[in-house]
């Protein structure tokens, strides 16, 4: 869970449960498995149906008998966690008996049948049988597979903070709205019906708490059906401050709206994202939907990444707009096209709106209910996520108490504050010249003059958590320790902070500019063009630590072909 989010279309997350039944985005072994046989013998006549299962089957089976004592998530199966982890084993491995194009057929076909963000973050954070020692992070289930009740945390974020009736001058498209909190933005909380008590305990009674019922909740699953059970049990259906919510990825889940449409609930959105395929707008059903958010892929990288024709969201736009439905353009994916040719962006999900091509595509609005709920209290006093206006500051510091009072700034640090705070303001959100900014304003106190400590700056001016104008400066630290040895190395700099977050989970200096260096060569093309993303970047680190971590038999295992 968390108070902030980069996510376009919210303010906070909440996980009462963590993990996940399975989906597109996720589908279980007995859907993965075939694909690979069927990819790989487009290169490799001689492989036959059930190979790709015989070859998991002893690297799984290896690395758990070399395990001297199994954690709950360390899994003797053929599960899609066990796979995704295993996948660079079974791609070297089909590479050395079928050759390099089967092998290279190989590891799309997983890349793009396990898309889903969540799953690859309890990849890494949860139980892996290449890592078996590894310590899994509390807040994230074993494995996906494995779900985990989390109780007490929709509790905990029905009291953060009310925000209704306040600016975001980062995404002003939420202005004046109520604090808006995704559930289960990291699983699908509707994956069992043996939940559904723990669900009414947990988030129907913080959702309409006397501090639940100042925010609104978004509740997005891939089993509406059993949302539309869920919902037909209680009195009155789902609050009013709860919006029902499904995922759509094309023409094959448009049986979800149905399902949606059952739900007893006041306002229900649609989820089409990662859209990848066309859904004909005259299929379309929107009756009883208020709310409708597009966005193309971008979990992937970039070779494994589906297009997204920006046409696609465009019909879907002028649907909505002919049937009077909230329409939101997310983001543009990591493959947007426009007629056919690639558009290219330099936002790694396509979700600055600075960057589209037209205008026109910068649509993001909010169904009329959440513009309604608490309508009758806007003005009332609250938090503000807008910076002070210099007649609130200077009431603030005429009512200062006595150790309370500012400490002035020399003419040369009120210039400097000045400068380095103008950086902030243009550029904290996605790019690295913040960080210094930042860093000399931390360091030097330099918005004692206004503002009673860090954390005040950061949220009255730019509308930032502490916690994230902290990360911002350590990944420009980091960028700062690397930059004289890369450069050396005649390799181009680190360019973003997603790039050196990914690097943060490295200890040391040496780690990061060897992985980072392995991660530039592989993302350089024959003509000497490098395109690094951070999912690129993650994708190599995962890979030294699974490598650091195996033990030496799963290393030394080798496999022949099957025979005909």
């Amino acid at each position: 869970m968390s108070e902030t989010t980069d996510i376009q279309w919210c303010d906070s997350t909440s996980n009462t449960i963590m993990g996940c039944g399975g989906c597109e985005l996720f589908p279980p072994p007995g859907e993965i498995l075939p694909k690979l046989d069927v990819a790989i013998r487009e290169h490799a006549p001689s492989w036959t149906d059930g190979s790709a299962r015989n070859y998991f089957k002893p690297l799984i089976e290896t690395a758990y008998l070399a395990i001297e004592h199994p954690g709950p998530g360390h899994r003797n199966a053929i599960t899609t966690t066990n796979l995704w982890h295993f996948r660079h084993q079974f791609v070297a491995a089909v590479k050395e008996c079928a050759g390099h194009e089967a092998a290279e057929a190989a590891r799309e076909a997983i890349a793009k049948a396990v898309t889903c963000y969540a799953a690859k973050l309890h990849s890494r954070y949860g139980a892996s049988l290449l890592n078996p020692t590894r310590k899994g992070n509390s807040g994230y289930a074993e494995t996906f597979e494995q779900l985990r009740r989390y109780p007490g945390r929709v509790r905990e974020a029905s009291r953060w903070s009310d925000l209704l009736g306040t600016k975001d001058p980062t995404r002003p498209w939420k202005d004046g709205l109520p604090r808006l909190i995704f559930v289960s933005d990291m699983g699908d909380a509707f994956s069992r019906r043996h939940d559904f008590e723990f669900l009414r305990e947990e988030v129907i009674k913080s959702a309409t708490s006397e501090e639940g019922r100042r925010h609104l909740w978004l509740w997005l699953t891939k089993r509406p059906e059993l949302m539309a059970e869920f919902a037909g049990e209680l009195d009155e259906g789902l609050p009013e401050n709860l919006c029902a919510m499904t995922t759509v990825t094309g023409p094959g889940q448009l049986d979800r709206i149905d399902h949606l449409r059952k739900v007893r609930a006041a306002v229900r959105g649609l989820s089409l994202e990662p859209l990848w395929e066309r859904i004909d707008p005259d299929h379309l059903n929107l009756d009883g939907i208020d709310w409708v958010i597009v966005g193309g892929e971008s979990g992937s990288a970039v070779g494994d990444t589906r297009p997204f024709p920006i046409e696609w969201a465009e019909e879907i736009r002028e649907k909505c707009r002919r049937e009077g439905v909230a329409f939101f353009l997310k983001q543009l994916g990591r493959r947007p096209t426009r007629a056919g040719e690639p558009v290219k962006l330099s936002d790694d999900s396509g979700g600055d709106w600075d960057e589209w091509p037209d205008e026109e595509l910068r649509v993001r609005e909010f169904p009329r209910h959440f513009h309604n709920y608490r309508r009758n209290e806007i003005g009332a006093t609250g938090p503000r996520r807008k910076p002070p206006t210099p007649t609130q500051t200077r009431e603030k510091m005429k009512t200062a108490k006595p150790t309370e009072k500012p400490d002035p700034l020399t003419p040369d640090e009120r210039k400097d504050f000045t400068r380095l705070d103008k950086i902030v303001g243009r550029f904290a959100r996605d790019t690295i010249p913040a960080a210094e900014a930042l860093y000399q304003i931390r360091s030097r106190r330099l918005y004692r003059a206004r503002h009673e400590n860090f954390e005040a700056y950061c949220q009255e001016v730019h509308g930032m958590s502490r916690g994230y104008a902290n990360r911002l400066i350590r990944a420009g630290k980091i960028r700062a320790e690397m930059v004289p040895i890369v450069t050396k190395m005649g390799l181009p700099t680190p360019s973003n902070e997603a790039q050196l977050r990914e690097l943060a989970r490295l200890k040391t200096t040496e780690e990061q500019v060897e992985v980072y260096r392995e991660a530039v060569y592989l993302a350089t093309d024959s003509e000497g063009k490098v395109n690094l993303t951070a999912c690129k970047l993650g994708e190599v680190i995962d890979r030294k630590r699974e490598a650091d971590g195996g033990t030496k038999e799963t290393a030394a295992i080798c496999i022949t072909l099957p025979s005909e």
